[in-house]
């Protein structure tokens, strides 16, 4: 289902409801100050996310964003649990939903995680939906964009009586869409359906889609991009626990903007649209440009798309193995800063080992293939093995976009003995793919000893100083680069 006919059923139920539709775009806010401190230097520099305070060792660092008048009962057993303490959401019917959960901090019944002092009487909902933002990630219940704009509402003692209901999963807009698409959603004239996400289309997009599906009147939907809400000098203190997460004190902010939008008047005019380019687009035309530069190698064109977290000898065998099946390789790498290692570290990994082969060109994956925005279960899968995925979106993007463009017949993978996720998600190209006139080829995973190779124990040999047996799983040429990084 493209996102464009998620637009139209997403616009077709707000509006016929009578309900509101507010769009807010929180893209990268911690890269976006242009004026940050010391601390969100080192954020952009680092390129840190969640798994730095995962380690125990950091609680004390951890401690200094929880260190002010709300969280004065904190202790540092605390804060990691809080920050901790975030269950897999799961799906339901096809729909990502929340799975019920009970702690201390984090609470989620039917679906909805707990907003503290909901009124017993009220007049409308205003429903949240979308990312980490939306979500609360990294605070308890009452510290969310949901418990603020709660208190926030009650203490202005309106007329009108909302209820703050948050119903966010933390994954990305177009599987947002789809929860609020759903049968667990009705919505009534005068509610709000509230999405906060930082891969929302941009306004001119979605002028597009009004015109095209003949909604003439769009007082139903508004658009807000808050990326530069955090933009130095304020007295807010330190916000940014990493690059995606924010504490409390940020949620509070976003709160408070978003009372704004709610109690703005009627046809006052709306905020600044940003100038956002399509990344598909962006996409596209570099993938013409690989295609036209392609040189030999006559024949079946296929392709690997790899992670590289590291590149081990598994990888290198996986490659020479698809290269005698193939007259030229593409192998897309992960283009995330998502894993223990950087995508530069991973490209610079691939391309010395295959430095030597023919016939062969490595490339991103961009925003487009096994992304964030595509297939975002992949970058949690060490965290939620239970997970059923839906990899539809990322696939047909692949076989009905990238695969034409390049003449790609076949794909290529490895076996899966260990990561459900990757299991999972190796099933859905032998379903989706052979649609397309891509083959998909699983081949039989490599060995070392009795043992087969895997990027996760080469990880822990290098968390466990275990230099022996990882020699064992990388070329020599990984080896290398891990040494000149200070790796090992």
């Amino acid at each position: 289902m493209s996102r464009e006919y998620l637009y139209r059923l997403l616009f077709d139920k707000i509006k016929s409801s009578g309900a509101c539709l507010i769009l807010i775009k929180i893209l990268d806010p911690a890269y976006r100050i242009e004026h940050p401190s010391e601390h969100e230097k080192i954020l952009k520099l680092e390129e840190r996310n969640c798994r730095h305070y995962r380690n125990r060792a950091h609680i004390a660092e951890l401690m200094r964003f929880y260190d002010d008048e709300y969280c004065q009962h904190y202790s540092g057993d605390t804060v990691y649990r809080v920050y901790r303490d975030t269950p897999p959401a799961c799906r339901r019917d096809g729909v990502i939903l929340n799975a019920d959960h009970a702690s201390e901090h984090i609470n989620i019944m039917n679906g909805y995680r707990i907003t503290p002092d909901m009124p017993d009487e009220y007049d409308n909902d205003i429903y949240l939906f979308g990312n980490c933002w939306a979500f609360g990630a990294c605070a308890e219940d009452r510290f969310t964009v949901a418990g603020f704009l709660q208190k926030f509402l009650n203490e202005r003692c309106l007329t009108k009586k909302f209820r703050v209901r948050n119903a966010a999963t933390r994954y990305p807009f177009e599987e947002s869409m789809i929860q609020a698409l759903s049968h667990h959603y009705s919505f009534n004239r005068g509610d709000m359906a509230v999405f906060i996400s930082h891969d929302i289309d941009d306004r001119a997009v979605a002028d597009d889609i009004l015109k095209k599906f003949n909604f003439t009147d769009a007082d139903f939907l508004q658009f807000y991009d808050l990326s530069g809400i955090f933009e130095r000098p304020h007295e807010h203190g330190e916000l940014f626990l990493d690059r995606a997460h924010t504490n409390h004190r940020g949620y509070r902010i976003v709160a408070s903007a978003l009372l704004q939008i709610i109690l703005r008047p009627a046809g006052e005019s709306k905020a600044a649209l940003p100038d956002i380019s399509g990344e598909l687009a962006k996409y596209v035309r570099y993938l013409k440009h690989i295609a036209q530069k392609r040189k030999g190698g006559d024949g079946v064109a296929g392709c690997i798309v790899m992670n590289c977290n590291p590149f081990t000898r598994g990888h290198m065998r996986l490659i020479q193995e698809a290269l005698k099946q193939c007259g030229f390789l593409y192998v897309f790498v992960v283009d995330e800063n998502k894993s223990f290692f950087s995508f530069d570290e991973r490209l610079k990994m691939v391309k010395e080992a295959c430095k030597n082969e023919k016939n062969i060109s490595i490339l991103p994956t961009g925003k487009m293939i096994l992304s964030a925005d595509t297939f975002s279960e992949y970058f949690t899968k060490e965290e939620a093995q239970d997970v059923n995925i839906d990899a539809a979106l990322d696939l047909e993007i692949f076989a009905g976009i990238v695969a034409p463009i390049l003449g790609l017949k076949k794909r290529f993978a490895g076996s899966e003995p260990f990561c459900n996720i990757t299991r999972q998600y190796n099933a859905e190209m032998r379903r989706i793919l052979p649609q397309y006139g891509v083959e998909f080829v699983e081949m039989p995973r490599e060995k070392s000893g009795d043992r087969e190779i895997s990027a996760s124990e080469a990880r822990q040999c290098l968390l466990e100083k275990n230099l022996e047996r990882l020699r064992e799983l990388v070329p020599q040429s990984t080896y290398e680069i891990l040494a000149a990084n200070g790796h090992v």
